[in-house]
């Protein structure tokens, strides 16, 4: 059997630090033979730029809409290539100058284009309790690749614990930083039937 690719979305630390490993895996399965199948955890499907603008659509819309308005902005000059000088203390844990490089080349990528051109079976999975990358990022990835499998894991958050709690602190408190919990009792069937079910080359004809 081929190599499968799987990677997360985001770094689970509240709205801070987000990486593109989904998309790399996208981008890996879509460019390497090899690959057998690959499977996105909590996945954007959207560009980094529309993303920070749902997360901290969600998060700051009741809090602190000044705020919001300002993360906004600094979004808007980073779509533009340009970095942000002036960044406030609440939002330095995701604009902070050494990352603004890393945003701005993340918000060049679509992965719903990226996923258009897989052809080995995917997996989308979310939790429906995902605060940070919600749903509709699956949602989105399989509207751009019909074949993909997509499964919506119930009490699944981001970390990919379950967890009845419906806000981002209440989740920090219960789940994010409690290592000893397990992972979403769902996840590890689905990934290994997904496995499973990846198809293995015939054998040489002798």
């Amino acid at each position: 059997m081929g190599r499968l690719a799987a990677c997360r979305g985001l770094r689970a630390r509240g709205a801070r630090r987000p990486q593109r490993g989904a998309l790399i895996a996208l981008e890996v399965a879509a460019d390497d033979p090899a690959v057998a199948g690959v499977v996105t955890l909590a996945g954007p499907g959207y560009p980094m730029d529309e993303l920070l603008q749902l997360q901290l659509g969600n998060q700051l819309v009741g809090y602190d809409p000044g705020l919001l308005l300002r993360a906004n902005a600094i979004i808007s000059s980073l779509r533009q290539g340009k970095t942000v000088a002036e960044v406030p203390p609440a939002l330095q844990g995701l604009f902070s100058a050494s990352i603004q490089p890393f945003l701005i080349s993340s918000m060049r990528y679509d992965p719903r284009l990226t996923i258009r051109r897989v052809r080995v079976p995917v997996l989308i999975v979310n939790g429906d309790n995902d605060l940070q990358v919600v749903p509709a990022n699956a949602d989105a990835l399989a509207a751009a690749q019909p074949a993909a499998r997509k499964t919506i894991v119930p009490g699944m958050t981001h970390v990919l614990k379950s967890c009845d709690e419906r806000d981002l602190q209440g989740q920090l408190r219960a789940v994010y930083y409690n290592a000893n919990l397990p992972l979403s009792p769902e996840l590890g069937p689905l990934l290994r039937d997904f496995i499973d079910g990846l198809a293995t080359p015939p054998a040489p004809q002798r």
